[in-house]
Formats: C-alpha cells, structure tokens, sequence
C-alpha cells in the first residue's frame, strides 16, 4: 500500500500572510535617527541607521524614483539587527536604466558587497534585510546583481540578465537570472511594532573573493533561467 502524500503547502495563506506584512512593514515610519542620503549625481543610496534591532528606511524621504536612479546602495546598520526598505511608487522600472546594480554592507570596518563569500557578519544583515514594495505592481530590474531579499506581493517581477542573492517573493517572477538563496544567519530578536514570519534555509554557494570598498560620499535630499517559483517567507 502506497504510503500518502504529504499535505502542498498552503498557498492562499502564506500570499495573505505576506501581503499583510508587507502593508504592515510599508506603513512604518523611519526609525529615529536613521538617516536615507541620495546622491543623485553620483547614483548612490546611503542608509544609515543607530538601532540595534530594527531600522526602518523609507525612500519616500529621498524623492520620488530614488531607487531607480540608484545604481549603488551602501548600507550602515548594526551588526545583528535587521532592515526593512519601504519603496513607495506603485511602478518601478529599471528595464532598460542602470539601477540597483549592487548592494554594500557595513561590516564594522569596510563596506562588503557580493553575496557569494561574506563574512558571517554581512551575512546575518543580507538575511535580515528586505526591499518592500507595499504599494508596487510592476517592478522590473535588468544587468543587476544585488544581494538582498526583495517582497512584492501585488507586483510583477521581472529580471533579466543578473543575479539576486537573497529570497524574491512576488504576484509573478519573469525573466532570466541566477537567484541564491541566503542561509546559516542568526535571525535577531524583532521588536513589536510589526508581525515578522520567520524561515530558515540553507544553500551551499560557490566560493569567491569578498570585495569592499570605502564609505561613499553623499548629499542629504530630504546563469541561469529562473521562473515562477514556490511561494516562501523572507526573513525580516
């Protein structure tokens, strides 16, 4: 007798669930003391939070279309808390513009980018670091190899010719590119201002070497072919 089949996972729930938590997560203010510098000219994102838990950066702040003319984002958080971007326009389109190109993070001495060979301390942050998109319904990226997760439940994805190191939850995922998925990080205690859904998973990553670079100097204003794939949680 052939043994039953394990029960699929229950997908209407965990679309309502994300969907809800990126509302949720989209409506929170920046954090107090947290600072989102756009350096127009130079295409760089400078976020900067003091928290040790939980930042909040709102790019509303920095003007309208600031992440699609970003082609660098620097990251400065502290070690073990978590991050949470809320980009506000309901359409972002970096289809054929240089945008989000890499993502930096502060690992208490330099800047680390690419997500393949971190230390364990920009690990932890890439893990615990979202892109939100609560108001989106089209969101397209091309020639980009950020590492960072990406939730936009109302959106259609679509990314060609890159590479996203880190968990994309979207209405629909279009394109050609090569997706990693982050593991092995320590999720931080999260504070109560918000309800986070947690999942661990682990991968095995091709080995290369870890580039950094400097701080970035900036103005204050204000492969392979992947496909639609089983909804997951994206740990905040």
């Amino acid at each position: 007798q052939a043994s039953a089949s394990p029960p699929l996972p229950a997908f209407s729930t965990i679309n309502t669930t994300l969907a809800s938590q990126s509302s949720a997560l989209g409506a929170l203010p920046t954090t107090p003391g947290a600072t989102v510098n756009w350096d127009q000219g130079a295409s760089t994102l400078l976020l900067t939070g003091t928290n040790a838990v939980q930042n909040v950066f709102d790019l509303a702040s920095a003007g309208t279309g600031a992440l699609a003319g970003t082609t660098s984002v620097y990251i400065n958080v502290p070690a073990g808390s978590s991050t949470i971007i809320n980009v506000p326009e309901s359409t972002v389109d970096c289809s054929s513009i240089a945008c989000l190109q890499i993502v930096y993070y502060w690992d208490g001495s330099v800047y680390e980018s690419d997500g393949r060979s971190p230390s364990s301390t920009v690990q932890n942050l890439m893990a615990n670091t979202v892109l939100n998109f609560p108001n989106a319904t089209s969101v397209q990226l091309s020639a980009a190899g950020p590492a960072i997760n990406i939730l936009a439940p109302s959106a259609d994805f679509t990314f060609d010719n890159g590479n996203i190191y880190g968990y994309v939850y979207a209405n629909q995922v279009n394109g050609t590119f090569e997706n990693e998925i982050p593991g092995g990080a320590t999720v931080p205690t999260t504070t109560t201002t918000s309800t986070t859904t947690t999942s661990t998973s682990s991968s095995t990553t091709t080995s290369s070497t870890t580039s950094s670079t400097t701080s970035p100097s900036s103005t204050t204003t204000s492969s392979t072919t992947t496909s639609t794939t089983t909804p997951t949680t994206v740990p905040v």
